[in-house]
């Protein structure tokens, strides 16, 4: 079963895999849809 696309997730606003760290500081809250589409990429 697919969750829905509203469910919310924690996402790293500077993501790890671009040297981001996992402190609160780092965290947003997006849609599972927003987080997906956001991917790696860094928000502006």
């Amino acid at each position: 079963m697919t969750p829905p696309k509203n469910e919310a997730q924690i996402d790293h606003v500077y993501p790890k895999s671009k040297g981001g760290t996992n402190s609160g500081a780092n965290a947003a809250v997006h849609s599972r849809e927003n987080n997906a589409k956001k991917s790696d990429k860094i928000e502006q």
